[in-house]
């Protein structure tokens, strides 16, 4: 039994599976839906075989990468543009900086000892009920004003 957890400020566990293979593809297809989702299919840059995000040349900023630390743990960044001055008065002369923040690590982790019975289930949406519930005689008048007022629309447009 294997579990994909998300690490914030706090854990959270977003799937449960038995199957490993199964858990892998997810964690990666998680961790890249969260960058997609922040910057935008176009401005996304897959970052997972690449040792050194900062060196990348990214469309936007700020932008969210990638970096894979082992085959069951993958960590967010996020990389933001910084502009410095380094010396100078009057003719000042910058330098671009790129910073890496961390945002989270998706983790793959092994759960012994519980089955997949064992654990509680998702709820069931309940059953909504009408506060008043409608009537034949209510459908069938709402069918006659939505019938008289196609007709009058017809009868409209074959006048015009």
């Amino acid at each position: 039994m294997f579990c994909l957890i998300y690490f914030t400020d706090k854990p959270q566990v977003l799937e449960v599976s038995p199957n490993k293979s199964n858990i892998l593809s997810n964690l990666q297809d998680k961790s890249i839906q969260q960058c997609i989702d922040q910057v935008g299919r176009k401005n996304y840059v897959n970052t997972l075989d690449v040792q050194d995000i900062t060196k990348i040349e990214y469309p936007i900023y700020p932008n969210m990468a990638l970096k894979k630390v082992s085959e069951t743990e993958i960590q967010v960044f996020q990389i933001t543009k910084s502009v410095i001055v380094e010396k100078g008065y009057l003719y000042n002369s910058t330098k671009e900086i790129l910073e890496s923040k961390w945002i989270g690590t998706y983790f793959v982790s092994e759960v012994e000892s519980y089955r997949y019975e064992d654990f509680p289930q998702r709820p069931v949406d309940e059953v909504k009920k009408a506060i008043r519930p409608a009537s034949e005689t209510m459908i069938k008048n709402y069918d006659k004003v939505l019938l008289q007022l196609i007709e009058s629309i017809h009868k409209r447009k074959t006048d015009a």
